[in-house]
């Protein structure tokens, strides 16, 4: 255990997931910063149409990026070594699970918007 996570050794694709998992989190992060980049701040906001599409825009431009993103995170983490070649099927699933995770994540901060 180190900075209190626990990494259990059978979670498919070892070292990896939890990176991918970082990059989840990530992608969720800015998808909400971009949503509240807009608006008075309160709680009930109203948002001008223009804005709204463009912060619709900009979170699409993001989701649309994830899967290069995810793919080439995977193949770098494989490629340094961090993933043996016993796990590169592991590392990927894990990378196809957590860009659909990031992809949810950013769906639902564009229907926040509305």
């Amino acid at each position: 255990v180190q900075l209190g996570q626990a990494m259990p050794e059978n979670r498919p694709g070892g070292i990896s997931t939890y990176v991918l998992d970082c990059v989840e989190s990530c992608v969720a992060v800015s998808a909400v910063a971009l949503r509240d980049s807009v608006g008075d701040g309160s709680a009930k906001r109203s948002v001008a149409v223009t804005q709204a599409v463009q912060v619709t825009a900009n979170i699409t431009a993001v989701q649309n990026a994830l899967p290069g993103l995810f793919g080439a995170v995977a193949r770098g983490l494989c490629h340094v070594g961090l993933v043996a070649r016993t796990e590169a099927t592991g590392a990927f699933a894990a990378a196809d699970g957590a860009l659909g995770r990031a992809e949810k994540a950013c769906e639902a901060e564009i229907g926040a918007m509305y």
